[in-house]
């Protein structure tokens, strides 16, 4: 039942004759619409949206073309639901809805199930919550993907700069500046990647791009550097150079609405409503309830890795489906069963300057494709050519089992020429093996394959181990690699290598010790085996000493003592040694170290210094940061990134006390929080990605205006949340009812409101409000009072039945209850008067009378109740009468069971 028929209930329970009821003007607030912020959900999703809407105690509504207005459609979108339906929920919500008839009880609890295209809802005022109960028939089919816009309206220069200096006080020095760079057009970026040497007055541009993406297309015009980032097919690059200008067109799934694994689905056909049960070997990791017909399980529903689940539905508590899948659910895999990535390329080849190529015109034509075949299985290909020959691709990607994978990629030229390339993990093992096969003979000195992969024939093997080793941590990795130059090569040197790597770190109570084995044959040289073993020792927090021993071939080669001194002091770190070895030959040699790193809000910022023996001395020292160029102004962050966030608080509190919490959430998963101090703070935010973030109070008396950014993220953006942080006044009051009894809930309503918190379960409450605002607390006891001027740590108050009513008449509409058979059931509410003399020629009346009363006195009010338990004779009745007395029902409110969450504004206590 609505809030407002509950309260006319109650009126016309205790006063049959209401037509002529009026509310007073400082009561109005409870009775007319007023504009509220407001909760909207969808039941089942767990995001929500913040609205002003225009409620009363029974009915929401939003104005059309408002704020929230498209707050709502954006949200109702976003969740998925197909535009027709959305519109109608729009179109209901501006018209006004209530809470449906259907919902009996409590309405937290209340759980509404939707017939055919129509949606209810719940509007549960006590919490200031709309919850929408969606059809089946609202939700977007499931073969249908949606794009986010590629149109960027917050486009930013966000340019990241590293400026690094190197000199030995000798005349030797060097100044680099480094320099990437994102431009967020209204319809693409622009990157660029460059380098400029001010000792060699030279610099090089890396990277000059144009990038667009338009739902599931991508173009790139330019020049890269190194081989692009495209999608998935882009291992079958592995080994190869493309560097140089190139024209791509590729497909993508940066602007996919949701993430990747969430259009990855597990579609199965329900024949009536029931429970599904999705089960990893014996354990349950999901359940949900699902409607008759075509349905689906998606893997953004499942945990990370590769597995199988057995999907039971339960309908009547009988199984109707069981079935098993298996499962491949990570970032890698990240296509449809039975989709295909493709990337065309156009483009030149960058001439290589180390080698004899001078006659090669690298002009190249590049087509390739990747198909997910199973669940855990790639199969790729594709061709490369150049005006002289082709390059014939193929390439798998797969996955055995969890924790595995095994991918492999190569080719063959027309020319003869051929590329393996292949990579294998286990847990902790791995190996890679490659392999480029020039042919001997050939008319030409430089080809397409000497362009990508290189002039000399060559195998290369590695396998290696790293984790957990003898009780500490541990890596080893062997490699053997051959070089086969020859005459039609620009390298004409043939040789082998074989080399060992292998280190060992054991923690101490008070220290670390660290081993570590090299080995080394490179062709027909003798082996080297190397050898260093250190003990580090903490002599304090702060202090430590580290004593390594270093041994070659012939033995004992030197030993190093050092003594380090390590200081951490906020966001700055500091490291200085003094060090002293003894080489073979008993030669002596020390040295001093020192260098210092940490940051700002605004840049990075490292330098190192070293002396040694004979004066040798070096010195360098680096400083980064980002320049974010806006309509507003240059904006500087220590942080690397591409698009950004611009929080600003303004308060007119002290820091200690508006200190706020940002939380970070996005629809790939990640999530992070942070304190926020600072009146601006720059936040780094990743693209192709829907983002929420929002500010709380972090348990401080405040209330925060602008608290919330919802965006999808592009490249290039530059995002900015404003917010006011207002202080809030509070007071902790004690609640009784006309009987005595604590007032087990209480409510706020009016502009002032912001929460009601339950100090004990005993009528204390503690209210928080906005200063100078206007308010008012109510229970389902009635209005309350209380002295508002009170500075005292406890304030009593009272929650009183009757007292709204300030109307004309009151006795003449009401008094027929005490002619009732259950008149004993009644009480008398004589009326509010000032304390002082005006209650005490009152209180007088009533006891030449002889009516028994009770009192509440509260701040410079006196408010009065006659017992009507023994009932009154007539000149009693004329004194009521005469006082206009209002006669209410002792127990008016208690059958009204959903009076409690009917009433108020902000809080369900």
């Amino acid at each position: 039942m609505n809030k407002l028929g509950i309260f006319l209930m109650l009126l016309t329970i205790t006063s049959p004759p209401i037509q002529a009821y009026e509310y007073p003007e400082e009561f109005s607030d409870f009775f007319v619409e007023t504009r509220q912020p407001i909760q909207i959900i969808v039941s089942g999703e767990l995001r929500s949206i913040d609205v002003d809407a225009y409620i009363n105690y029974e009915s929401f509504r939003i104005e059309e073309n408002s704020n929230s207005y498209h707050s709502v459609l954006t949200y109702l979108d976003k969740i998925g639901l197909k535009e027709e339906a959305y519109r109608k929920i729009l179109h209901e919500l501006v018209s006004g809805v209530s809470t449906d008839s259907g919902c009996e009880g409590k309405l937290d609890k209340c759980i509404l199930i939707p017939e055919g295209r129509e949606t209810k809802y719940i509007f549960d005022f006590d919490n200031s919550i709309l919850k929408l109960f969606i059809p089946s028939t609202a939700i977007e089919s499931n073969e249908t993907i949606e794009f986010n816009s590629p149109y960027n309206k917050n486009g930013a220069v966000v340019n990241w700069m590293n400026v690094y200096g190197f000199t030995n006080l000798e005349g030797e020095e060097n100044l680099s500046i480094n320099s990437e760079t994102t431009v967020g057009l209204p319809l693409g970026t622009l990157s660029f990647d460059s380098e400029y040497q001010l000792g060699e007055n030279s610099g090089e541009v890396y990277k000059a791009l144009y990038d667009v993406e338009y739902e599931d297309m991508r173009f790139q015009f330019g020049r890269e550097r190194y081989n692009p980032e495209v999608n998935t097919t882009d291992y079958l690059n592995n080994g190869a150079s493309y560097s140089g200008d190139a024209v791509r067109f590729a497909s993508s799934a940066n602007l996919l609405k949701g993430s990747s694994d969430s259009v990855q689905r597990i579609y199965f056909y329900a024949p009536a409503n029931g429970q599904l049960e999705v089960y990893r070997d014996e354990h349950l990791i999901l359940n949900k309830v699902v409607s008759t017909g075509k349905q689906f399980v998606s893997y953004s529903e499942l945990p990370k890795g590769m597995y199988s689940v057995k999907l039971l539905l339960k309908v009547s508590g009988q199984i109707v489906l069981e079935e098993r899948r298996n499962v491949v659910n990570n970032n890698e895999f990240s296509l449809r069963k039975g989709e295909i990535d493709y990337a065309i390329s156009l483009g030149k080849l960058k001439r290589n300057t180390e080698t004899d190529n001078e006659d090669y015109d690298g002009k190249y034509f590049s087509s390739l494709i990747n198909y997910r075949l199973l669940e855990n299985l790639y199969i790729s290909g594709g061709i490369t050519a150049d005006l002289d020959s082709q390059y014939y691709q193929v390439g798998t990607t797969y996955m055995p089992f969890s924790n595995s994978r095994i991918e492999a990629s190569g080719g063959t030229f027309s020319d003869g020429d051929y590329y393996f390339n292949a990579n294998f993990s286990f847990y902790r093992l791995f190996a890679d093996y490659r392999k480029f096969e020039v042919e001997k003979e050939k008319n030409k000195l430089y080809s397409l394959a000497n362009q990508l992969y290189g002039e000399s024939s060559r195998t290369e093997f590695g396998i290696g181990y790293n984790g957990d080793l003898l009780g500490g941590n541990g890596y080893v990795r062997y490699d053997w690699s051959n070089y086969d130059g020859s005459e039609s090569s620009y390298f004409t040197t043939s040789y082998h290598s074989s080399r060992l790597a292998s280190g060992w770190s054991y923690k101490l109570s008070k220290g670390r010790l660290d081993l570590n084995v090299g080995y080394a044959k490179y062709d027909s040289e003798e082996p080297e085996l190397t050898t260093n073993i250190s003990y580090v020792l903490d002599l304090s927090e702060d202090i430590s000493t580290q004593y390594t021993v270093y041994t070659d071939n012939e033995g004992f080669e030197h030993n190093t003592n050092y003594i380090t001194l390590n200081k951490k002091q906020g966001n700055w770190n500091s490291n200085t040694s003094l060090g002293m070895s003894i080489e073979r030959g008993d030669k002596f040699q020390s040295e001093l170290s020192s260098n210092i790193s940490g940051h700002t809000k605004n840049y990075n910022l490292n330098a190192y210094g070293y002396i040694g023996e004979g004066g040798r001395k070096t010195f360098s020292t680096g400083i980064s940061g980002t320049q974010i160029l806006s309509l507003d102004g240059i904006d500087l962050t220590n942080e690397k990134g591409d698009s950004f966030v611009k929080v600003t608080r303004k308060s007119d509190i002290n820091k200690e006390e508006s200190v706020i919490k940002m939380s970070l959430k996005s629809d790939k998963g990640y999530g992070r929080s942070r304190e926020l101090i600072e009146e601006t703070t720059i936040v780094k935010l990743s693209e192709f990605n829907d983002i929420e973030l929002i500010l709380d109070n972090a348990g401080n008396n405040v209330e925060i205006e602008g608290k919330r950014l919802e965006a999808y993220i592009l490249p290039g953006s530059f995002y900015k949340l404003e917010s006011r942080i207002n202080q809030l006044l509070s007071m902790t009051i004690i609640f009784d009812d006309v009987f005595g009894e604590p007032v087990p809930s209480l409510q706020c309503v009016g502009e002032g409101c912001v929460s009601v918190e339950p100090v004990t379960d005993d009528g204390v409450f503690r209210v928080n409000y906005k200063k100078n605002t206007p308010f008012r607390l109510v229970s389902k006891k009635g209005l309350c009072v209380y002295d508002e001027e009170s500075t005292a740590r406890f304030t009593k108050g009272y929650c009183l039945p009757g007292i709204d009513n300030q109307n004309e008449h009151k006795w003449s509409d009401s008094s027929s209850l005490l002619n009732d058979k259950n008149k004993n059931d009644t009480l008398v509410y004589l009326g509010s008067f000032n304390a002082g003399e005006e209650f005490r020629s009152i209180k007088d009346k009533l006891n030449k009378k002889k009516i028994v009363f009770k009192i509440f006195e509260v701040a410079d009010s006196v408010f009065i109740y006659a017992d009507s338990t023994y009932g009154f004779n007539q000149a009693q009745l004329n004194i009521l009468k005469e006082l206009d007395a209002y006669v209410l029902q002792k127990n008016a409110t208690l059958d009204l069971l959903t009076l409690e969450t009917k009433l108020g504004k902000n809080d369900n206590v």
